[in-house]
């Protein structure tokens, strides 16, 4: 294709249009120029001003931050600030001086006036620095005062064998340290509530100290006193003139120096004002200059726009048009339209040439268009084969198929024919034939998702049984994907079978013995819940013995004095009932006890609706004989939930607590044997309703746990006790798990002994 080549003549219509506009630019910048110079001066004398700004802002700022250092120093006594403050106002005179010279008459003036009042504050700074060293003088006497106190009641505490002596020392050794840190929290923070704390310390430590002169002293402990007498006194002395002081150098800092501070402020304020009027002057001028600047910018933007508009118009007709005409037909012919009309400009430029170029892009684009169809159609061909070789290439051993969904043809390869056991003569190469070899309980589902696949452009992946002509049934796993032609219809279904009968029936063999290794896990576990329940049993039984024994004791009682009141003829009939009426007391208590252990062996109980808190104490109620025992102190704690709603259970959840309740007696047993009958046993135990499930938390001062329980506590059959099998602790945590839901968890106590156990079921 030849490309279009530019000549004189289109060219010289860009040129003349481009020369023209360009000639009246210049002319507009030139007048732009002139009026921006002016505001430019304008500017300079406003930059002039706002360095004025600038400066008393900065010099306002620097007093400020100097106030803040003098005050740091005036409260703290830190000598980093008293250096920052001195740099600083070094720094600002140098300021200072500098403004004055570069500063108008009028601004003169008000540094001059500030530099004055800097001076002023400076020396009244010296004279704080100063004081400030007097009053650390004070504080240091006041320490070494205090250590003389202190060091005196030591010595006195060390003469002394009365306890009523010893008593008040001791206070007032206290109290001294008290006074000592009240005046020194005073010097750090100068807040008048210390100074008044210290002062009423002084008031206590002088009555308790007459109170102990009053006492009967040794000679040499009434010297003691009359120089811890004098040196109370001196310290006190002391920390009212420190105070006194104090408020003297606050009164220098809060009116003295703040004043020169303020006359500094003032006169920088003065300077900035001055330079605010400077500017707003300027700033008007600049609005002045902005109108005539954009007055005049309207007008050459108007007289511009409309000699651009005229060049435009002349452009148009004969540039722009027939180049959008053109710019049209390439367009289509783009796209591919082979029957686009392309304008026909005689005209010997470069648009002429345009013409002729697309007149050849259209000739070219219909042969294009023919090649390109050939190669579609070979393209179709070629990605059916290349579809079908790919899944069969990589598919070994696997049956090919390929449905026709025009012609309800299918097509079996060799394997397919071997998978479903037919011979090919016996196949009718229809959808119906391989219908018919579908296993009558999966033809209907296998159908539909078959259907559906080729409908919606899903694949179809599934697995379904066949039945070979001798009536064995095998498992096949298909996959297949559609084909669609380019109005979206479905036209092919390529697919592979394969047998997997062997792994399915390999499948159903170990779920047979997953299944019968639960039951006999499930079976084992069982066993040993109802061995950890016997376990339990047995301290029930024993509770059961020591609940009944103090009852039976006062029934026997009763029955001895009845039958001694028979023999000497003075049973009456009011000691007869009153005797039945306790023995009946009595027996209903055993008869309470025997319902409460009844609930715990019950091993029919179903799952209720339980209250944790309920249980908690019935629970208890069970070990009251064995606490009484063993002396042991129980400490229940709730949290403000009026109820503790759980549903499972009963016997399980109280078998678990019971294990945790006898674990913890076990350890606190062991505890009382290593350090005797004076050891105070506890059992604290805290239930709390969070968000999400319930806690219980039960807390022991037994023997506590070593590293080996810490790690196997919950391990089966293990226990560290000469008894028992040890299987408590692993069956509550399974017992929790499985029929709550929850845990058991088991730490020690850092830093002492004893263990804590923390159980947790979730809400219903």
């Amino acid at each position: 294709m030849k490309l279009p080549t530019f000549n004189l003549r289109l060219q010289s219509k860009i040129y003349g249009f481009v020369l023209l506009l360009v000639v009246f630019f210049i002319a507009l910048n030139v007048l732009f120029f002139m009026q921006i110079n002016h505001i430019f001066n304008d500017y300079k004398a406003s930059d002039q001003a706002n360095l004025n700004i600038q400066q008393s802002i900065q010099i306002t700022g620097e007093i400020e931050k100097l106030q803040r250092h003098v005050q740091n120093y005036t409260y703290t006594g830190y000598l980093d600030s008293a250096d920052a403050a001195r740099k600083l106002y070094h720094t600002l005179f140098k300021r200072l001086v500098q403004s004055t010279t570069q500063s108008s008459e009028t601004s003169q003036t008000n540094y001059d006036s500030m530099r004055l009042h800097l001076e002023r504050y400076y020396a009244k700074f010296n004279e704080l620095i100063l004081q400030r060293g007097t009053q650390q003088q004070l504080r240091d006497n006041i320490r070494q005062y205090g250590e003389q106190i202190e060091k005196g009641f030591q010595n006195y505490l060390a003469s002394s064998n009365s306890p009523e002596q010893i008593k008040l020392a001791q206070q007032l050794y206290i109290r001294s340290y008290q006074v000592e840190k009240g005046a020194f929290r005073y010097f750090e923070s100068l807040d008048n509530r210390f100074a008044k704390l210290a002062k009423q310390s002084f008031k206590t430590m002088w009555r308790e100290f007459k109170q102990l002169k009053s006492l009967p002293q040794t000679p040499p402990q009434q010297s003691m006193l009359k120089t811890l007498e004098e040196q109370i006194a001196l310290t006190e002395k002391t920390f009212t003139r420190s105070i006194q002081h104090t408020r003297g150098y606050l009164s220098l800092v809060n009116v003295v120096m703040a004043a020169e501070a303020f006359e500094v402020l003032y006169h920088a304020n003065q300077i900035n004002q001055n330079a605010q009027k400077s500017v707003k002057q300027i700033k008007q001028a600049l609005e002045m200059q902005y109108e005539q600047v954009i007055q005049t910018s309207i007008i050459g933007s108007l007289i511009l726009m409309g000699l651009a508009l005229i060049l435009a118009i002349l452009n148009v007709k004969s540039v722009v048009r027939p180049i959008a005409s053109l710019n049209q037909a390439f367009q289509s012919l783009a796209r591919g339209d082979t029957d686009a009309k392309i304008p026909d400009y005689n005209i010997h430029d470069e648009i002429g040439q345009l013409t002729l170029s697309a007149k050849e892009f259209q000739n070219k684009n219909i042969e294009t268009q023919h090649l390109l169809s050939e190669s579609e159609q070979l393209s179709q061909k070629l990605l059916s084969v290349q579809e079908r070789l790919t899944i069969a290439t990589t598919s070994a051993q696997i049956g090919v198929w390929d449905w026709n969904l025009k012609t309800n043809e299918l097509f079996w390869d060799e394997m397919m024919f071997k998978i479903y056991h037919l011979h090919p003569e016996d196949f009718s190469s229809h959808y119906e034939a391989w219908s018919q070899a579908l296993h009558p309980d999966d033809r209907i589902a296998t159908e539909e998702l078959l259907t559906e696949s080729t409908q919606h452009n899903k694949n179809f992946d599934t697995v379904f049984r066949i039945v070979w002509p001798n009536g064995e049934e095998r498992y096949i796993k298909a996959y297949a994907i559609t084909l669609y032609d380019d109005t979206g219809d479905a036209i092919h279904t390529i697919g592979v079978n394969y047998d997997i009968t062997e792994f399915e029936q390999l499948r159903h063999h170990l779920e047979k013995q997953v299944k019968a290794e639960l039951a006999t896990q499930q079976e084992q576990e069982q066993v040993l819940i109802q061995q950890s329940k016997l376990a339990a049993m047995g301290e029930m039984i024993n509770a059961i013995s020591r609940q009944w024994r103090q009852p039976l004791n006062e029934v026997s009682l009763y029955l001895q004095d009845l039958l001694s009141a028979q023999s000497h003829d003075q049973l009456t009939k009011q000691l007869l009932e009153d005797n039945i009426t306790k023995s009946r007391k009595k027996i209903k208590f055993i008869s309470k006890t025997i319902d409460d252990f009844h609930t715990f062996f019950n091993p029919d109980s179903e799952d209720t609706d339980l209250d944790l808190n309920g249980l908690i104490k019935h629970t208890l109620n069970l070990f009251e004989a064995q606490f009484e025992d063993n002396d042991i102190t129980i400490n229940l704690t709730t949290d403000q939930a009026k109820s503790y709603p759980l549903h499972g259970n009963a016997n399980h959840m109280q078998q678990s607590l019971a294990n945790l309740i006898t674990n913890a007696i076990d350890a606190i047993k062991e505890r009382r044997q290593q350090e005797g009958s004076e050891f105070k046993a506890l059992i604290s135990i805290t239930l709390k309703n969070h968000k999400e499930f319930y806690s219980v938390e039960l807390i022991d001062n037994g023997i506590g746990l070593s590293k080996e329980s810490e790690k196997k506590a919950f391990e089966p059959y293990f226990t560290t006790k000469d008894e028992g099998i040890g299987i408590e602790l692993y069956m509550t945590r399974t017992i929790i798990k499985k029929y709550f839901n929850g845990r058991v968890d088991l730490y020690p106590i850092p830093n002492q002994k004893g263990a804590r156990t923390l159980l947790r079921v979730p809400h219903d």
